[in-house]
């Protein structure tokens, strides 16, 4: 898949977080202060890797017209799977300045698609039709230099028909922004991505893979304003189950130690400490929740301290989750 140009602008308009996404996460950011001054970056981001290619089942096919051409349905998923991740990557620049940097998230899709092609005698492939919708999250980062800058962004998006062979993946995200280092540090606040981007298909059985479309550059809008480093807690989803089950995940600033209990009544449990050892800003706590907590409604408390300016401090998140 070719690289696309994502363009990242942070303009001067504070954006609030929403609710979460079924299956998702919404991490919550506390007010920008009234007198906070937004520090603008433009940047541009070609990815490497991205969305999962869609994964289809086997066609379904009317009966050969006069022409002996087929239509044919095919339905499949778009996913990458309980507890699956993958890696959203591209090379960064800053226009204004020259400078590179790279953009990584690690992110997870699930959702669906139908299409509709023509298939002729000579099994040339022709797409009619084309929907789906997803759901998307990631943690993510930002590197410019030595200075880092991390979030967490999520929200729903849709597979859409751009051409006979060709088709493209829009995505519209909540963003928020845990903190950052070097010449980040001290800066929070949250914003909205637009992910668009081109996705191959083949169909099914006809194992013909259809070309990508030329999207247009994915934006991200971001909103930044002095204040305190803050954890969020990125999963998991505020009710947890055997089909659910997932791992505790915070995003904080890069480089943070973090230690997390929770506790459902008299019960307390320690879900034990974990540095973000990649320096990327996420803290996996554990990788499964669900064996260490019985069924009932627990509170989660996270913990994580980090150094920003020389200056140890500490950023404290929690989470109520519905165990069944």
């Amino acid at each position: 898949m070719r690289a696309r140009a994502f363009l990242i602008v942070l303009v001067a308009t504070a954006v609030a977080v929403g609710a979460a996404t079924a299956g998702g996460f919404a991490p919550t950011l506390p007010a920008a202060p009234a007198a906070a001054v937004d520090i603008p970056y433009d940047f541009e981001i070609d990815v490497a890797t991205g969305i999962p290619a869609p994964a289809p089942g086997l066609p379904t096919c009317s009966a050969p017209d006069a022409d002996s051409v087929l239509t044919c349905t095919v339905t499949g998923e778009i996913s990458t799977g309980w507890g699956g991740s993958q890696y959203l990557t591209g090379a960064l620049r800053q226009p204004s300045t020259g400078r590179s940097g790279s953009l990584a998230a690690h992110c997870q899709w699930a959702g669906n698609f139908r299409a509709t092609a023509r298939v002729t005698s000579s099994l040339s492939v022709e797409l009619t039709a084309l929907s789906g919708s997803l759901r998307q999250w990631c943690n993510w980062e930002v590197s410019v230099g030595t200075s880092v800058i991390a979030g967490s962004m999520y929200g729903g998006g849709s597979l859409a028909l751009a051409g006979p062979a060709s088709a493209a993946y829009t995505g519209t995200l909540n963003v928020s922004v845990a903190g950052g280092t070097g010449e980040f540090a001290g800066l929070v606040g949250g914003g909205s991505f637009t992910h668009r981007q081109d996705v191959p298909l083949s169909l099914g059985g006809y194992a013909r893979s259809l070309a990508a479309a030329r999207s247009e550059p994915s934006r991200l809008h971001l909103s930044l304003h002095k204040g305190k480093p803050i954890a969020l807690v990125v999963a998991p989803s505020a009710r947890l189950s055997a089909q659910t089950d997932a791992g505790l995940r915070v995003v904080s600033v890069p480089g943070s130690s973090c230690a997390a209990t929770a506790q459902e009544g008299a019960r307390r449990v320690s879900l034990g400490p974990v540095r973000d050892g990649d320096r990327d800003g996420l803290v996996v706590v554990v990788p499964r929740l669900r064996p260490k907590l019985a069924p009932g409604r627990w509170a989660i408390a996270v913990t994580c301290t980090y150094r920003v300016g020389g200056t140890t401090a500490t950023a404290l998140a929690r989470v109520a989750v519905t165990v069944s």
